[in-house]
């Protein structure tokens, strides 16, 4: 008895990463259909009734009436950490698989972070944008204290690389972590609004959840250290962006390093983009030259998997939100 090929639809296939060795590699597999399409709403409605996988589509395109159509669907894969515009209810409550790109981002988002915090504490962003240098002396992060909000993937490498520059770091997530020689304790996601007075340094690096979602308001800002270091590196509505507006609360940071935003981007005449103090740079913190491997690596791994009826990698909890 013949078994029936797998429809595979991969969206926006970029040549560089997807090459034709990747393909010869797949085709190998005689369980696969693997079917190209631009990443087009109506090429995706074309192809979609009778398709057992959807890779790398976006969330623009994946909405309610492209899902009720895929009949068939079980599996489907973006390529971006970031995954809470998918999470509409029919998805939610269905049995297809869902997988993405978190972790995979982890090293290059971290060193983005520390960028981010080097420049401050060193007051680089002074010299760069040809401020006159303060009096004030640069600061050692050797001895300071770090909150990292969110130790998934990606917080646990930010929690790494600052612990090797001699600071004292400390998690908030939601669920336990195992503990390690970088992290000297963890705390849930509340614990930060009692606590958050006591660091130098904060950065967040959680994904966007009911809990988490504009966690970060006017009120926690007036509780954090004066001259403190606020990063996010995560996702834009975990921070009410326009809080840091309020009675000019801005100004008592050291720096603010904003990757994202929310609304974004903001617009060119925002408040925020005109402070000495605040450095934003336009959701850039998951690009690297090695980004674009692993993302294709683990396409690749999953599809054999898939094909296989084997267990996926990096499967997103829906009902959690990651």
């Amino acid at each position: 008895m013949k078994t029936r090929k797998k429809k595979l639809v991969l969206i926006n296939v970029n040549p560089k990463i997807y090459d034709k060795a990747f393909f010869k590699r797949l085709k190998k597999n005689k369980n696969a259909n693997i079917i190209i399409v631009k990443d087009d709403r109506s090429e995706v409605l074309k192809n979609i009734r009778d398709a057992s996988a959807l890779i790398n589509c976006s969330s623009k395109i994946f909405d309610k009436e492209v899902f009720l159509k895929a009949k068939k669907l079980k599996w489907l894969h973006s390529g971006s950490a970031g995954i809470e515009k998918f999470l509409f209810t029919e998805f939610c409550e269905s049995k297809t698989l869902f997988t993405n790109g978190r972790i995979l981002q982890g090293p290059e988002i971290a060193d983005h972070a520390l960028g981010l915090i080097l420049t401050f504490s060193r007051n680089l962003h002074l010299y760069i944008k040809r401020h006159k240098v303060v009096k004030k002396r640069p600061i050692e992060l050797r001895g300071k204290k770090c909150a990292i909000f969110g130790s998934g993937g990606i917080g646990y490498c930010i929690a790494e690389r600052l612990h090797a520059c001699g600071m004292m770091v400390k998690t908030f997530t939601d669920e336990l972590h195992p503990i390690n020689s970088f992290v000297s304790d963890s705390f849930v996601y509340e614990d930060l609004k009692k606590k958050i007075s006591e660091f130098e340094v904060v950065v967040i690096a959680c994904p966007s959840t009911n809990e988490s979602r504009e966690f970060f308001n006017y009120d926690l800002f007036k509780k954090m250290k004066k001259n403190s270091i606020l990063i996010n590196v995560s996702r834009g509505n975990v921070l009410k962006t326009d809080d840091l507006l309020k009675n000019d609360i801005f100004k008592k940071f050291k720096g603010i390093g904003l990757d994202v935003t929310s609304p974004e981007p903001l617009k060119k005449d925002h408040v925020l983009l005109k402070q000495h103090n605040i450095i934003l740079t336009n959701h850039s913190a998951g690009l690297s030259d090695n980004n674009r491997k692993r993302s294709r690596d683990l396409v690749e791994t999953n599809i054999k998997r898939f094909l296989n009826d084997e267990s996926l990698l990096n499967l997103v909890n829906k009902q959690k939100g990651y």
